[in-house]
């Protein structure tokens, strides 16, 4: 029996190929439409994105929930998932360059007052 994998982030033209090309044993659904996928994610075994509670009810047989994005408080507040046995894990360090980047560009904006150099222009 086939591993499924049911992905609804971050799906590029590569990033589908390389999965594909790299893990020939497992079965993988994509699809970004987060409110179309209850009958596709019903079967699979891992699910990669962020699942509405409708969809999450749909999927029988879920054993990994993967939240591509550091945070996964919207997971949380779904009862179901937290009492359930599913295993949740999420991306280590996803956004801390650009978020670093951003701090200090705010922090640069606001100590030279570019905003008002902006609007002198």
């Amino acid at each position: 029996m086939k591993l499924k994998v049911f992905i609804s982030s971050l799906i590029t033209t590569s990033f589908v190929d390389d999965l594909i090309d790299e893990f020939h044993d497992v079965e993988f659904s994509f699809d970004e439409d987060l409110y179309n996928f209850s009958e596709q994610i019903g079967d699979a075994d891992v699910f990669m994105g962020y699942l509405p509670r409708e969809a999450f009810q749909a999927a029988k047989k879920l054993r990994w929930l993967h939240c591509p994005g550091t945070g996964i408080e919207k997971i949380l507040e779904i009862k179901e998932i937290v009492e359930s046995d599913v295993v949740i894990t999420n991306a280590l360090d996803a956004h801390t360059q650009p978020m670093a980047d951003h701090g200090m560009g705010m922090i640069l904006t606001l100590a030279h007052h570019l905003r008002d150099l902006w609007e002198d222009q």
